[in-house]
């Protein structure tokens, strides 16, 4: 899969990427009743490592990177208290984040030159 990503860490809605000694991006997203988070996640160009945990929501158990109506990445089956990963090679972009039935569904994740 080709995929644009990481994310920034942070309090609130937006959150910070870190870069593993072997150049991956390793990026954590929580589900909950109340969505995703972060909601906005800026990442680098470059392979990236999406960990997706649930914080014990029976309603919101999935985790999407779509590119227009696209699916390009995603966790599925998170169950609460549970954690799953994927990886994408990400290019320069921005993309939406999609947690169905979370309070706030979609968020963002721009990918850009440089920024891993």
């Amino acid at each position: 899969m080709l995929v644009r990503g990481g994310h920034e860490r942070g309090s609130g809605s937006s959150s910070s990427v870190e870069v593993g000694a072997d150049g991956v991006q390793q990026i954590e997203v929580t589900i909950s009743d109340a969505g995703c988070e972060p909601q906005t996640i800026v990442a680098g160009e470059g392979p990236a490592c999406f960990t997706v945990r649930n914080d014990g929501s029976s309603a919101v158990t999935e985790f999407e990177v779509l590119d227009g109506g696209r699916i390009i990445g995603e966790a599925e089956n998170v169950f609460p208290r549970v954690e799953k990963a994927f990886s994408l090679n990400l290019q320069p972009g921005t993309f939406v984040t999609y947690c169905p039935n979370g309070g706030i569904e979609r968020g963002t994740l721009e990918v850009v030159t440089g920024a891993g």
